[in-house]
C-alpha cells in the first residue's frame, strides 16, 4: 500500500510558520516518509509555488507534485494503485513521520474511507482508497461523510486519531508560538547523548526560538561561537587558575550553545552542505584550541611535565581529526564526524549485550559528557586531571578508528551518515 498526498491549501494559505510556507514544511514531512505523489490542491501562481517547492530540502527527484485548485476532485488526481490511498489534509496542521506511520498501520488491509480525526481542529482529514475515489466526484470534502456513511452497515465511518505528538495545529491566532515549540522539538537529533538530552538541549532550543523570528543565519551564529572559542584559549593559556578554569566552563558553555545552529537550519529549511562542514570545523577547532589552550594553561602554572603530556594529546588529538577527515573524503562524505559513532552501532547490530556495553561506553566519548566533566573539575581546583582524561579518551578514539576505518570507507552514505545530514542532500 502506498499514499498518495492530497494537500488542500485552505484556511491560513499565506502564513509561514517559522518563516516556512505550511506547503513546504508538509511536503518535506511527505518526503522524508517517503511519499512521492503529492498533489497541491491552491491558487498559488507558478512563480510562488516554484518558490515554496525550491525552499523544501533535499527535494527529490523521484517526488511527483502536481498543482490543481483547492476543490480538488479525483479526476484530477491522475491514476494511482488499486489498492493506494489518498490522504487528504490541509495547510492548517502540520505533521510529521509518526503521523504518516500511524496512517499506513491504520490502513493496512482497509478498502473502506477512514476519517482522520485531529482533535479541536475544525476541517476533517481522511484517507479515501482509490476503489471508491468515485464517491467524492463533484462532491465537496466537507459533505463527504454523507456518502460515506452508505458503506457502513451503521453509518458509522470509523475515524484514527494520529498521536498527539505526530502533529501541530496552526490555523488559529496564538498557534505559530506552539508550532514553533513543536518544529524545534522536531530537529533534536537522535543521537544525543544523556547530558546533551537533558541539560544542553533545553537550554539551546529555548535560545533557537528566540532566533527563529529574526534573519540570523546558522552560519553566522556558528561564526559566534568561533569567537567564543577564541575567548576560551585567551582564558585558558593565561596561567591565572581563576582564568583557567572560567575557560573549562566557557568550553561547556560552546558545546551547549553549539545545538543552536543546527536547530536554526533545520527548522528554517537552512541546511546546507557547507554549513555541515563548517559546524564540524568549528566543533573541532574548539576541541583542539581547548585542549592547547588547556596545555598551555597548565605548564604555566605547574611546570614542565605538562608540556610533554600536552604535546602528546595535541598530537593525538590532532591525529584523530585528520584520519576522520580523511575517511571522510574517502568514504560517504557529508561532513559530518558522527560517522564514527554510526559505523560502530552498524557493525554490532543484532548483538543486544554488546550493544548496551557499547552505547554505554560511547556516552563518555560525546561532547556534551566531556565537557560538562571538565567545567566541573575546572570549578573544583582539579583541571589538572583533565589531561589524563583526554589521553584515555584520544587512545579509546584512535583504537575505534582503526578499527572501523574499511568499514567506513566502504559504507554507502545513506547507511552511515545521520540524519540530519541526509536530510538536506538529493536523493
Amino acid at each position: 500500500m502506498a499514499l498518495h498526498l492530497v494537500i488542500l491549501d485552505r484556511d491560513n494559505a499565506s502564513s509561514d510558520v517559522a518563516g516556512v510556507h505550511p506547503i513546504a514544511r508538509l511536503v518535506n514531512s511527505a518526503r522524508q516518509a517517503g511519499i512521492d505523489e503529492i498533489t497541491l490542491g491552491t491558487e498559488l501562481d507558478s512563480n510562488s509555488l516554484s518558490r515554496i517547492q525550491g525552499s523544501v530540502p533535499g527535494s527529490s527527484h523521484r517526488q511527483r507534485i502536481r498543482k490543481v485548485s483547492p476543490d480538488v476532485s479525483p479526476g484530477s488526481l491522475g491514476r494511482i494503485g488499486d489498492g493506494d490511498h489518498m490522504v487528504f489534509i490541509d495547510t492548517g496542521v502540520l505533521v510529521n513521520g509518526d503521523f504518516y506511520s500511524f496512517l499506513n498501520r491504520s490502513l493496512e488491509g482497509v478498502d473502506k474511507p477512514v476519517r482522520i480525526r485531529i482533535p479541536d481542529y475544525p476541517n476533517l482529514f481522511w484517507a479515501v482508497p482509490w476503489s471508491h475515489s468515485h464517491l467524492l466526484k463533484d462532491v465537496d470534502l466537507s459533505a463527504a461523510a454523507d456518502h460515506f456513511s452508505r458503506l457502513y452497515p451503521n453509518g458509522q465511518i470509523p475515524e484514527a486519531t494520529p498521536p498527539n505528538d505526530s502533529y501541530v495545529d496552526v490555523s488559529r491566532s496564538g498557534q505559530p508560538r506552539k508550532a514553533e515549540r513543536w518544529l524545534v522539538k522536531q530537529s533534536i537529533k537522535a543521537s544525543d547523548g544523556l547530558v546533551s538530552r537533558y541539560l544542553n538541549r533545553p537550554i539551546s532550543t529555548r535560545l533557537t526560538r528566540m532566533l527563529i523570528p529574526y534573519s540570523i543565519r546558522p552560519a553566522q551564529f556558528t561564526a559566534l561561537l568561533a569567537l567564543g572559542t577564541l575567548a576560551m584559549l585567551a582564558m585558558l593559556v593565561t596561567g591565572n587558575p581563576v582564568l583557567l578554569a572560567a575557560g573549562c566552563v566557557a568550553y561547556h558553555i560552546l558545546s551547549v550553545l553549539d545545538g543552536t545552529d543546527g536547530e536554526l537550519a533545520r527548522v528554517k529549511f537552512m541546511s546546507t552542505d557547507w554549513g555541515a562542514r563548517l559546524d564540524t570545523a568549528v566543533d573541532m577547532a574548539t576541541n583542539l584550541l581547548f585542549v592547547l589552550g588547556l596545555h598551555i594553561g597548565l605548564y604555566r602554572i605547574y611546570g614542565g611535565d605538562y608540556a610533554v603530556v600536552g604535546e602528546l594529546v595535541v598530537f593525538g588529538f590532532g591525529l584523530y581529526v585528520l584520519l576522520l577527515m580523511l575517511l571522510i573524503r574517502f568514504g560517504p562524505g557529508g561532513g559530518s564526524f558522527d560517522i564514527l559513532a554510526r559505523a560502530i552501532e552498524f557493525r554490532i547490530v543484532g548483538r543486544p549485550r554488546l550493544q548496551r556495553l557499547v552505547a554505554g561506553s560511547m556516552k563518555l566519548f560525546k561532547r556534551d559528557f566531556y565537557a560538562l566533566l571538565f567545567a566541573v573539575l575546572g570549578v573544583l581546583g582539579f583541571a589538572r586531571l583533565i589531561p589524563w582524561f583526554l589521553v584515555i579518551g584520544i587512545a579509546g578514539l584512535l583504537t575505534a578508528i582503526v578499527l572501523n576505518a574499511s568499514y567506513i570507507l566502504r559504507a554507502q552514505a545513506e547507511d552511515i551518515l545521520p540524519e540530519h545530514i541526509l536530510e538536506h542532500r538529493i536523493v
